[in-house]
């Protein structure tokens, strides 16, 4: 068997992965567990079928791998030697079922971690989510996730599940990070760019804290202030996302889950410069606040 780090998760598989760095720690408590053997054919759907043991995944061309429990993978022979599928985008197809199988949900959201604590930032498009990401990826924090993420619940604390492998920033941060031209030039608005995600390397980490991110026109630091719940839910819970492989369970139901956690959890808006001059400092501010959260 083999023992990885998948995702924050402690994954073994009955063959070995070039994706996933060794778990360190062989002997704790295994998150999921993963083996081949012949999938049983399911009667004719699209993408998902479930019966009382778990959900099946239909992959093109026709190849199978079934999710059980929140725990256990099972991916079809056909599907791995066949289409050749490997271990890594065997688990990336399985994870959505992961999360949603052991009550968890996916948030449109970016996240931080240090020491083993995170901090998730949730806002709309276009708010800012991964060029601060990135920003505090260079001031000491760890970037767990761009875009989409899972959150699970767990004995220790909510822990938090991101599988990206690249940040996705828009032209106009690249400049920002790049100093290659200044933002607003012509074409600064184009297609988005893609930069790598530092390698998952911790545990997945606890939530210290979930982030209502704004941009505020005249702002000229960041401003971080407690939520109230109703508000942290008008504001953060249409980032909820429901996967195609969870849509047996209604929207209100991750709601109320979501809710809960607001409930028990640190809750902050934190109101960022809505432009690039003074931004530098601005990010310097916003890493010391959130330093405090962790």
């Amino acid at each position: 068997m083999h023992h990885y780090n998948c995702y924050g998760l402690h994954a073994v598989f009955d063959r070995p992965s070039e994706l996933f760095a060794p778990w360190q720690e062989e002997d704790g408590p295994v998150d999921v567990r993963l083996r081949h053997e012949v999938v049983p054919r399911q009667p004719k759907f699209a993408v998902a079928h479930w019966d009382e043991e778990g959900v099946t995944l239909r992959r093109p061309p026709g190849s199978f791998l079934q999710v059980r429990g929140g725990d256990e993978v099972i991916v079809d022979e056909d599907f791995a030697v066949r289409r050749g599928c490997p271990v890594g985008k065997a688990m990336r197809f399985a994870l959505p079922a992961l999360i949603h199988q052991r009550g968890g949900v996916l948030l449109h959201a970016s996240a931080v971690s240090t020491r083993g604590r995170a901090v998730v930032f949730l806002a709309p498009s276009r708010t800012g989510k991964s060029t601060l990401t990135v920003a505090l990826g260079r001031r000491g924090f760890h970037p767990v996730a761009d875009d989409i993420l899972g959150v699970i619940p767990s004995p220790e604390g909510v822990r938090l599940i991101g599988w990206e492998r690249v940040m996705r920033l828009r032209h106009e941060s690249v400049v920002y990070f790049t100093n290659a031209a200044s933002p607003g030039e012509e074409g600064a608005t184009g297609a988005g760019h893609r930069m790598p995600l530092f390698a998952q390397a911790e545990r997945a980490p606890i939530i210290a804290a979930f982030v209502a991110l704004r941009r505020v026109a005249g702002t000229a630091e960041p401003v971080v202030s407690p939520l109230p719940v109703e508000e942290a839910k008008r504001r953060l819970l249409p980032q909820i996302r429901i996967p195609v492989v969870a849509r047996n369970i209604v929207r209100s139901n991750a709601a109320d889950l979501m809710a809960g956690w607001l409930a028990e959890q640190t809750v902050v808006g934190m109101d960022m410069p809505d432009g690039w001059q003074n931004y530098q400092q601005a990010l310097d501010m916003a890493a010391a606040h959130l330093r405090k959260l962790c």
